[in-house]
């Protein structure tokens, strides 16, 4: 399935990233007479099979 999320100002997005099952992208977003700031990042817990 495919899911595009239209940005808003100060929105927040989380989504759930599964190994093996779920491609990911994020588009760009730009306004040359707006400044943006972006913040990512990922939260790992180990597998059943991962050390950690």
């Amino acid at each position: 399935p495919l899911k595009k999320i239209t940005f808003k100002w100060n929105q927040i997005v989380f989504f759930v990233v599964q190994p093996g099952r779920r491609f990911h992208s994020v588009e760009e977003a730009f306004n040359p007479k707006k400044i943006r700031l972006s913040i990512s990042g990922w939260f790992h817990l180990p597998h059943v099979d991962e050390d950690g």
